[in-house]
C-alpha cells in the first residue's frame, strides 16, 4: 500500500462501496431507467438511485470501455463487410459520422469529470436497439447525436436550488 501511495497511483475502487446494498439493488434493477432519466438531463443530486448510477457510469473504467466500444464501432464500418452475429451498425451512418464519434470517445477518455447526461447519451447511441448506429438511413442522425452527446459531456449540471 505505501509504494502505491509513493507512486501516486489509487488502487482500483468500486464506484461508491459504501452505498447500502438495497441502494445497489434498486439501481441495477433500474439501470436503464436511471440512464434514460440521465440522458433526458435529470439532476442525479435529486435522487440517490440516480447519484449512485451517475457515479456508476461516469466511472473512468467504464467510460474507457465504451469509447472502446464506439472505436470498433467506427473500425468495423470502415472495413470490408463480413458476417457476424453482431448487431449490424449502419455503415454509411458511421462513415460520415465518423470524425464526432471519434471526438465523443476520445473526450470520454480524457474528460476528467464529465457530466453523466453525456456519458448517458453516449451509452444510449451504442446500446439503444434504435440507435441511429443501428437504424438504416439515420446517418445525419447519427453524427448530431454524438455531438450532442460530446457537448453534454462538458455540461453543468444545476440544481434546484440555483447553485453550481
Amino acid at each position: 500500500m505505501a509504494a502505491t501511495a509513493r507512486m501516486g497511483a489509487a488502487p482500483p475502487r468500486r464506484p461508491d462501496p459504501h452505498a447500502p446494498l438495497s441502494l445497489r439493488a434498486r439501481v441495477f434493477i433500474r439501470r436503464g431507467k436511471l440512464d434514460g432519466l440521465l440522458a433526458a438531463g435529470a439532476d442525479p443530486s435529486w435522487d440517490p438511485e440516480l447519484g449512485l448510477r451517475a457515479r456508476q457510469i461516469s466511472a473512468p473504467d467504464r467510460r474507457r470501455a465504451l469509447a472502446e466500444s464506439i472505436e470498433r464501432a467506427v473500425w468495423e464500418a470502415h472495413r470490408p463487410p463480413r458476417w457476424s452475429c453482431a448487431a449490424p451498425v449502419d455503415r454509411r451512418a458511421v462513415r460520415r459520422a465518423t470524425p464526432e464519434l471519434s471526438a465523443l470517445a476520445l473526450e470520454l477518455t480524457l474528460e476528467a469529470a464529465p457530466a453523466a447526461q453525456g456519458v448517458a447519451l453516449a451509452t444510449q447511441l451504442l446500446r439503444d436497439p434504435d440507435s441511429p448506429l443501428y437504424a438504416p438511413g439515420a446517418g445525419e442522425a447519427l453524427r448530431v447525436g454524438a455531438v450532442v452527446a460530446r457537448r453534454a459531456l462538458h455540461a453543468a449540471v444545476t440544481s434546484c436550488s440555483g447553485s453550481e
